[in-house]
Order: structure tokens, then C-alpha cells, then sequence
């Protein structure tokens, strides 16, 4: 969502745009931002989203409205109230790498090809990639932790070609 998380190179392929957002979406500062597309509108994606859609283009700088702080000291971020098309979000292609973080405490180059889950809740807390879990396929994991410059948690994946969404 910062700096260290979303797609390896933001401005190759679709640019960033401003987009519908669902109201009161929360985003981890230390999760995924990936999205779908619900109506129209854009939600964080889910553990049993079906679809993804894009990339949530946020920031976290002092002066950025909608900033919360959770019991533990990390900070989420939550769209307006109401549906908005102030956010950017950026549309993604099939061929797109995206850093993200995972569920396991170690994630390694044994874990590449494999297609896992997605865990999400729109509670504040991070999103992040299911490893070792397959039962929606959303994720393919092209590369992992410190193995391709990453962190021990990191994991490089791509969206299943087939659970991609391509219009809002």
C-alpha cells in the first residue's frame, strides 16, 4: 500500500486513475490494496473475492484524511462515507507482478507456481497473500521472499489470468 507494497512498476501498462470507491473501505498501511469491482463501485478485495480489478494507488503522509491507528499502533486507512471518485486506482493486466505480503513467517523459491488465496477482511487489518491455500486460485505466486529481494514475508505474485477483471 506504501511505498513497498503493490505493483512492481506502477506506471508500465494502465496508468493510475481516479476511480469510483465503495465507502468506508479500510487499507492497512502494511497490506495489499488489491480491489474489485462491485457494482461500479470499488471494494477491497476479500477473502472469497472471486474477481480482482486493480491496485489501490493510497498514500500515508501526515497530512492524508481518513488515517486511524488500530490497539497495536498500526495505521489504516478508510475511504470517504460515502462513494467517491476522488482515490486512484490502477487498473491491472494479466502480465502484472505485484509485491504483496504473506501469511507464512518464511516464504521461499519452493513456493513459486503455486496458485493460493487471498485473506482479506474490511476491518483495517492487512491484506495478504493465502500461502498454501487453493481453494479460489486469485493469486499465482511468481516469486518469494528474500529469494527475489524481497523480505522473509514478501511474496511476488500475479492475478490467475482467468480472475481478473477488466472493466469497473
Amino acid at each position: 500500500m506504501g511505498l513497498k507494497y503493490g505493483p512492481e512498476d506502477l506506471m508500465a501498462g494502465v496508468r493510475p486513475r481516479k476511480l469510483p470507491f465503495a465507502a468506508s473501505q479500510k487499507f492497512h498501511e502494511l497490506g495489499g490494496a488489491l480491489l474489485f469491482s462491485d457494482a461500479g463501485d470499488l471494494k477491497l478485495s476479500l477473502t472469497a473475492t472471486a474477481h480482482v480489478f486493480g491496485w489501490a494507488v493510497l498514500g500515508f503522509g501526515a497530512n492524508v484524511d481518513g488515517i486511524s491507528t488500530d490497539a497495536a499502533g498500526s495505521r489504516y486507512w478508510t475511504s470517504s462515507s460515502t462513494a467517491s471518485t476522488k482515490y486512484m486506482a490502477k487498473p491491472l493486466t494479466p502480465s502484472e507482478c505485484i509485491w504483496m505480503p504473506g501469511d507464512a513467517s518464511f516464504v521461499s523459491g519452493t513456493h513459486r507456481g503455486l496458485d493460493c488465496d487471498l485473506i482479506g477482511v474490511n476491518d483495517g487489518t492487512k491484506q495478504q497473500a493465502d500461502i498454501g491455500t487453493s481453494s479460489t486460485n486469485i493469486l499465482r505466486i511468481i516469486g518469494a521472499g528474500s529469494d527475489d529481494g524481497g523480505s522473509a514475508t514478501d511474496i511476488l505474485v500475479m492475478i490467475n489470468p482467468i480472475k481478473l477483471q477488466l472493466a469497473v
